[in-house]
């Protein structure tokens, strides 16, 4: 028994026990689904009969943010809100133990189990289910048979889509817009007057229009979406003129590293979809016109009231003799009136803020070595082996060079078509970069660079300051403004993290100090000052 656990019960001895109740919706779809509401109305019957005092009851019942997509709270994945704010709530003492419908509430795999597990090993918790009784020695068999289960649910659900594959019949998906499913289901055919508006938009596009005017005349004509009115949103419109479908004919999917190819009916000829190309050719990365490119922080600045990123929009403002435009952030809810909200702000104030806030690490010889020999104490300060860490991410790089060739070799043998192997490859070369950065912050940790990296550190500190008044001046040509606005880009985007604007217009620039990639940063501007 842990030293922690003899504490815990013997503090809690003649007292009621403290209860945390889970609930997590089925998102796994098993026969015996039962709803949040029920379990946790079971739950609470269960702590009564038993006498416990309920302390807090944790819902992970909804959909929540991954990256940059929505995950179900699926028993499979460790990072559910409410199961990671519950096992916190146990170090910290705020019950004695977790009341759970069944275990599969808790997990269905490896990595929330052992959590769970080292939860229960280092906080003396103990867990009780209203419908079953709770064995820790059988948690590892019982996760292995939850495993085995959804594995093999999902290597069916590949067999019978790869079987309906072969027999060139497309998938369950919504057709795209222009297309409805064919009678028996198996195929797309042409929907006529969703196939008229795709021939237009693709013509006017073709013809130079641009795609808000594009919009506009839809909306006028009163053309129909699929869904509701015609709100022909942007983002929509990009989609069907981006959508090869349309003049190819042919719908491809990969899936297991095979490529399927149906075939449909094409709406637009090849010559058209040419046309649309070569005008999509016409604009760079960032052509003169967009906003981005302008605002330094454009991507980090963020309502503090309402929570959410600020846009960048103009401002348009004639008078009898000249037309003036300004750039602003702005709130996408300013409209609500919401409490708090920043609304609107001018562009120049936010980012002069900004890159003041980043410059003063340079400029300050002092909060610089601190921000650096802070960073470093925080690596490791954290409670992990960093050398272990260095020989994972090594491992990592080994593994990621493998499926490098892997796929190059799939290529080759004709599995996946040449658009697919430098998709695949970029996505790499992306995950290559985040290694390296992870990589270099652990070797500081690991072994004894760090004095070393300081005065490398220094040394670019120094050169980029001998440029000062070159990167803080004011440019006299529109290409030493493009320079210079490239220089402090590679700065911000290294060391700022976010931007808050207040209803007050104040402005809080949060700062995350990476050594490894600022290394990297510093050198490239300092080609520039």
């Amino acid at each position: 028994m842990s030293k922690r656990t003899h504490k815990r019960m013997n503090t809690r001895a003649g007292v009621p026990r403290r209860a945390a109740i889970y609930v997590r919706v089925s998102s796994e779809r098993q026969a015996d689904r039962v709803s949040p509401a029920a379990q946790e109305a079971d739950a609470l019957a269960y702590c009564e009969r038993g006498g416990y005092t309920v302390v807090d009851v944790y819902r992970d019942i909804e959909k929540y943010r991954v990256g940059g997509r929505m995950v179900e709270p699926s028993g499979t994945r460790a990072d559910r809100p409410q199961l990671r704010r519950m096992l916190a709530d146990a170090g910290a003492e705020r019950f004695d133990v977790m009341i759970a419908w069944r275990e599969d509430r808790l997990y269905r795999s490896y990595r929330p189990m052992m959590d769970v597990m080292d939860c229960l090993e280092e906080t003396g918790v103990d867990i009780e289910l209203v419908k079953e009784t709770f064995d820790k020695q059988m948690m590892g068999g019982k996760v292995w048979v939850a495993r085995m289960e959804l594995d093999a649910k999902h290597d069916r659900l590949m067999m019978g889509l790869a079987g309906r594959l072969e027999k060139r019949k497309v998938l369950n998906q919504p057709p795209a817009y222009g297309y409805r499913r064919s009678a028996d289901g198996n195929s797309w055919e042409v929907e006529e007057r969703e196939a008229c508006w795709v021939k237009r938009i693709c013509q006017w596009y073709a013809e130079g229009v641009s795609v808000h005017e594009i919009r506009r005349r839809l909306r006028a004509a009163g053309a129909a979406q699929r869904r509701g009115p015609g709100v022909w949103h942007i983002s929509i419109l990009r989609n069907i003129l981006g959508n090869e479908t349309y003049h190819t004919g042919t719908l491809t999917y990969h899936l297991e590293g095979e490529t399927y190819k149906i075939f449909v009916p094409a709406i637009i000829t090849p010559e058209l979809a040419e046309r649309i190309r070569a005008r999509k050719a016409q604009y760079q990365k960032y052509p003169a016109g967009n906003l981005q490119v302008q605002a330094l922080a454009a991507g980090k600045v963020y309502c503090q009231g309402c929570g959410i990123r600020m846009s960048v929009s103009t401002l348009t403002v004639r008078q009898p003799k000249k037309t003036y435009t300004y750039l602003r952030y702005r709130c996408g809810y300013f409209n609500y009136h919401n409490p708090g909200c920043a609304n609107k702000m001018n562009v120049e104030h936010v980012d002069a803020e900004v890159w003041r806030k980043v410059w003063s690490v340079f400029e300050s010889e002092g909060e610089f070595e601190r921000l650096v020999e802070a960073r470093i104490a925080e690596l490791r300060a954290q409670e992990v082996d960093a050398e272990a860490e260095v020989d994972r991410l090594g491992a990592l790089f080994d593994d990621l060079l493998v499926k490098r060739q892997q796929i190059i070799s799939w290529a080759q043998d004709g599995k996946i078509s040449e658009a697919d192997m430098v998709l695949r490859l970029g996505g790499m070369d992306l995950e290559k970069i985040e290694l390296e950065r992870e990589r270099d912050q652990w070797q500081l940790a690991a072994g004894k660079g760090a004095e070393r990296l300081v005065e490398v550190l220094e040394m670019y500190r120094q050169d980029v300051l001998k440029g000062r008044g070159a990167i803080n001046a004011r440019p006299s040509t529109p290409s030493q403004a493009a320079a210079q606005f490239a220089a402090r880009r590679k700065f911000v985007d290294t060391l700022v993290t976010r931007v808050d604007v207040a209803e007050d217009k104040t402005v809080k620039v949060h700062l995350l100090f990476d050594p490894a990639a600022l290394c990297i940063e510093g050198q490239l501007a300092s080609q520039y000052v």
